[in-house]
């Protein structure tokens, strides 16, 4: 017998959503651009709606969203509504060349089979440097809950999770990568840190477990910036937290000044600033011990009168 209740996970219209594409799609995706970043692999930052791509100053032509990877590569993203068809295949060409982006992400609720084989195609015939995707969106709810939005990469680059990998755990030219940098810094300015899960791996992330709980301070790390959220072990996600009572998970966000309207990532707290390089690194590793001392010690206080 199941835990707890059941229910169906029904598909709704993507207008139920949103009324428009242009108009209220394309805006949400550009501030909640992490959801497409999860879906691919790769962080896209500084996203920017409506951006022209004529050289030549024609107003006709604009991309829906463009952003760019940590490595600074352009990545286009078209959205539709419809169906996949030959018009958003022909601008999405047209928009490649004109803004010089090594990333295409096309986004549609459905794709015709020879949209498909045109992003296998293009994936196959084109160097390296370039990389196609197709996503498929759809909007899913159970019951009275609120809707959610889906993102399906149905064709990716060739080997894409070898290369992701790859290009992960590379170490260029004998020396670490930047990451594994970081987190060694980390752990001479703080030598306990070294006993962290994943210390001394090439992960974005390092997690330290919440003495007496069932709950880790995950923290992590990109080239332009850091923060931490809270979780459970490995196989068991979010469930922890959300074990706690509604009054103390409110507790808890504000003891730690942080969001809690994350599903995965509960107690979700960003720095501020950029991280232009090395030199602020000091700052920021001083920044994530001090949170995550506190985080430690604010779960520890409301988990010990857990009911």
């Amino acid at each position: 017998m199941p835990k707890a209740e059941l229910g169906n996970l029904d598909i709704v219209e993507l207008t139920d959503a949103w009324d428009n594409e242009p108009r209220d799609f394309t805006p949400w995706l550009q501030t909640n651009i992490d959801r497409i970043s999860k879906a691919i692999g790769i962080r896209l930052i500084n996203p920017e709606i409506e951006v022209k791509t004529d050289p030549n100053g024609n107003d006709r032509f604009s991309a829906d969203i463009v952003a760019v990877t940590p490595d600074d590569d352009i990545v286009l993203i078209e959205n539709q509504f419809s169906s996949s068809d030959h018009n958003h295949l022909g601008q999405i060409i047209t928009y490649l060349s004109g803004i010089k982006a090594k990333y295409v992400i096309w986004i549609a609720p459905s794709f015709r089979d020879s949209h498909r084989s045109a992003i296998k195609w293009l994936n196959a015939n084109t160097s390296e440097e370039f990389k196609f995707f197709a996503i498929e969106l759809s909007v899913v709810k159970i019951g009275n809950s609120p809707m959610a939005p889906l993102f399906e990469v149905i064709e990716r680059p060739n080997d894409w999770e070898k290369k992701l990998s790859g290009k992960q755990h590379e170490i260029a030219d004998g020396q670490r990568t930047e990451r594994q940098q970081f987190w060694d810094m980390y752990n001479d300015h703080y030598p306990h840190a070294a006993d962290d899960l994943g210390g001394g791996g090439h992960g974005a992330t390092r997690w330290r477990e919440v003495e007496g709980t069932d709950l880790f301070v995950a923290r992590w790390f990109w080239v332009e910036g850091a923060g931490l959220f809270v979780r459970g072990g490995r196989t068991f996600g979010s469930e922890p937290f959300y074990s706690l009572s509604d009054q103390q998970q409110e507790q808890l966000a504000d003891s730690v000044d942080a969001h809690n309207d994350f599903e995965e990532r509960p107690l979700y707290k960003e720095w501020e600033k950029i991280i232009s390089g090395p030199n602020d690194w000091p700052e920021a590793i001083d920044w994530l011990e001090q949170q995550t001392e506190v985080y430690c010690r604010k779960i520890t206080k409301i988990w010990k009168v857990k009911k």
